[in-house]
């Protein structure tokens, strides 16, 4: 699976939506469509083994935005998606952040392949909102995610640096009913470039392991 390209795909797919005005149809439910669309034409896959809202196998509430499945059933590929907007900064919004992180995890139990957590936003939100450049104040996913492609960040779940973060922790933990692992790591797969010319929207790709 080429990340490069699902990457570049996300980028002119959205593009394409402000470009022709659509953008204020955007919403996270829109967003696994592009991707499925790479997966049937350029990705190998078929219809019969991608799935949309897949049931999670450990917590059978939730669902997976998106599965790929090997021919035996197992999980190939599993993807995540949020949108990034002006109101990722809110802490209703990291916890829904680190909730899929999580999620993602827990499914490297029972399945194998790649989990991939996905966020796609307008420029402004993505590095405001998001990325959190310039600093204008605490930048707080950086203590989740790297920016720079091929970089990993171990996320410490038990020993956080600030009470924001073990609030999170501890929230997924009782809402779950989970104990939590030591640490987990991600590792940027992918991220668009921000140059002198205006991007409208941004991607960033990351695995969860």
């Amino acid at each position: 699976m080429n990340i490069d390209q699902i990457g570049k795909t996300l980028i002119h797919w959205s593009g394409f939506q402000e470009n022709i005005g659509r953008s204020f149809m955007m919403n996270e439910d829109a967003l696994k469509y592009p991707l499925a669309d790479f997966l049937f034409n350029q990705g190998g896959a078929t219809i019969d083994n991608v799935h949309l809202e897949h049931v999670h196998p450990k917590f059978p509430s939730r669902r997976i935005d998106l599965v790929v499945k090997e021919s035996g059933g197992h999980f190939n590929s599993s993807f995540e998606f949020k949108l990034a907007t002006k109101y990722t900064r809110t802490n209703a919004e990291k916890q829904r952040i680190f909730d899929d992180l999580m999620r993602l995890f827990f499914l490297a139990e029972g399945s194998r392949g790649s989990k991939f957590f996905i966020i796609i936003g307008k420029t402004i939100h993505f590095m405001r909102d998001f990325q959190q450049f310039p600093n204008t104040e605490q930048a707080y996913y950086q203590e989740w995610f790297s920016f720079t492609a091929g970089e990993q960040k171990v996320i410490s779940l038990r020993g956080a640096k600030a009470q924001e973060y073990t609030d999170v922790y501890q929230d997924f933990s009782k809402r779950y009913l989970q104990d939590l692992p030591e640490s987990i790591t991600t590792e940027c797969k992918f991220i668009t470039g921000f140059g002198l010319s205006h991007v409208p929207y941004m991607v960033g790709i990351w695995t969860v392991t």
